[in-house]
């Protein structure tokens, strides 16, 4: 049931520390705005009242701030996602008003707050060669998206400005929905969580609660204005930005929340209606801090999402049981929690392959599973596939040289992890922990190890010889015999921390002559 409207006054109350629920004792609570957020508010009132001066509009524009930045305001946590929402115009036609403001009144939308200091003559010809403009992001009911949406930038503020919105449902499924304009009221029962239905009225400065989200903030619980099976129906995606503030926040998700989530149908539809590239960029926004992240891997796991949202064509095996043992490494210094929770989570897939039809629709190539589900599953940059697909293939290296190892494995580790290494590191220690075996002091001894070797950045060395300067000195010709000599001069190098060029050449010779290219070396030291 959707509460009444309970207005607050911004003027009045307490701002809250971080990351916690409201205390039962604050009431009300406050919005205390920025120099800056009263500026752009200021002219944001001064666009609207224009309009209805000019007759762009008959009936008065109120403007509420809708959503997150209305959360994190009332948690006392600063905010730069500010969305607008219009009760009596579009968000384009409102953020049409904006240009045309700004044009005729020579406004420059650079400055954060107003100033009192004149613009130069070469600050305001520049402002005029700037056209105010926006971009329009168009509604798309089969991903989700159902509301047109105009996005600005505002004195420093990246703007989204849409309509108060209803939806009806005139199809047989009830899933397509018919949107019009729609009350205060309306808009925050539509909206994803009761903690984000919160308005901040522009127009009289006051907060507006319409769906009981002061009380969940209080209680720190995560619940939905209406049916939580509607409301992801409505968006799926809904499913992970509950766990991610569940997560953020250390909010309880409520039990009718989680029976919602474990629907077939959800379920079904968060993998089918909801474009990867949402879902990957949604799974990082969950790592606002690593324990956040961690937080939300645990919950994905529980809720077995895992199984939803990591994918190959022909399958993987995923490994929720292993994260526990991550917790240990998620507050250590240089270790990426993200892509260590990535890589524990497919670590048993390790170098698995599928064959992959390639877009001439008649050959196929193998692929890396672990890559597959990074780069294609959830859409994260190629760069992180690969350093995952690293991670994971690599990890009995890791295994081995945290059991022991000296200057020359240690470097050879780093110039394959770079700066990863600690990450690659954690992950070896994380695979013999889920093997049943002990790494107390491991990890750390490690680490130390390689630091007294003075390892670090050891892979930006330059090679004492080169390609050309191999071939000239071992009468090499090209090809990948010149690939395996240079690794022979990596070697030197790592043993051999302030050998020279003379050195390095005397001793590839020397192993040359012995044909020890493929053989390691017991007296590669000089």
């Amino acid at each position: 049931m959707i509460a009444g409207k309970v207005i607050y006054l911004a003027s009045i109350g307490i701002n809250l520390g971080p990351m916690s629920a409201l205390s039962s004792t604050v009431l009300p609570p406050s919005i205390i705005l920025t120099d800056s957020e009263a500026h752009l508010f200021s002219f944001l009132s001064k666009v609207a009242e224009s309009a209805l001066e000019s007759a762009s509009t008959t009936t008065p524009i109120v403007l509420r701030v809708a959503g997150g930045w209305v959360r994190d305001k009332v948690l006392g946590l600063d905010s730069d996602d500010i969305d607008i929402a219009l009760d009596t115009i579009s968000g384009v036609a409102f953020a049409e008003l904006c240009c045309s403001y700004l044009t005729s009144t020579s406004t420059s939308t650079s400055a954060s707050s107003p100033s009192s200091t004149p613009a130069s003559p070469n600050t305001q010809q520049q402002d005029k060669k700037k056209k105010p403009k926006f971009a329009t992001i168009q509604s798309n009911p089969s991903q989700s998206k159902h509301l047109e949406t105009a996005t600005m930038n505002l004195f420093n503020y990246s703007i989204d400005f849409t309509n108060l919105r209803t939806e009806t449902y005139s199809d047989s499924t009830g899933r397509i929905p018919q949107i019009s304009f729609g009350t205060p009221e309306e808009d925050a029962s539509r909206r994803d969580f009761t903690v984000n239905s919160l308005f901040y009225n522009i127009t009289t400065s006051s907060l507006e609660d319409y769906t009981s989200g002061i009380s969940d903030l209080k209680s720190g619980i995560i619940r939905t204005p209406l049916s939580p099976k509607l409301t992801f129906l409505d968006d799926p995606l809904r499913v992970l930005r509950g766990i991610r503030f569940s997560s953020r926040f250390n909010f309880t998700l409520s039990p009718s929340l989680i029976t919602s989530i474990k629907d077939p149908e959800v379920r079904l539809a968060l993998s089918t209606k909801v474009s990867k590239e949402r879902v990957g960029k949604e799974l990082s926004g969950c790592f606002k801090t690593p324990e956040s992240g961690y937080q939300a891997f645990k919950l994905l796991t529980s809720l077995n999402l895992d199984e939803v949202i990591f994918t190959c064509p022909t399958g993987l095996t995923l490994s929720s049981s292993i994260l526990p043992h991550v917790s240990r490494y998620v507050t250590v210094s240089s270790v990426s929690v993200r892509l260590l929770l990535m890589s524990s989570i497919l670590l048993p897939n390790g170098r698995d392959v599928f064959e992959e039809l390639q877009k001439n629709g008649r050959t196929y190539k193998s692929r890396s599973k672990v890559h597959y589900c990074v780069r294609d599953g959830i859409k994260w940059k190629s760069n992180d596939a690969n350093d995952v697909q690293m991670l994971v293939e690599g990890v009995d290296e890791a295994v081995g040289l945290l059991k022991g190892g000296g200057r020359l494995e240690g470097g050879m580790f780093l110039r394959k992890f770079k700066e990863l290494w600690r990450t690659g590191l954690a992950l070896g220690a994380v695979k013999i922990l889920d093997g049943g075996g002990e790494v107390e002091g491991m990890y750390e001894e490690t680490v130390e190890r390689i630091q007294g070797y003075n390892l670090e950045g050891c892979w930006k060395a330059k090679p004492l010889v080169d390609g050309k300067g191999l071939q000239e000195v071992l009468g090499l010709g090209k090809g990948p015999e010149v690939g395996k000599w240079m690794k022979k001069v990596v070697e030197f190098m790592l043993v051999n921390e302030k050998g020279t060029k003379e050195e390095c050449v005397e001793w590839l010779k020397k192993c040359k002559e012995q044909d020890m290219l493929e053989d390691k070396d017991d007296d590669i030291k000089v």
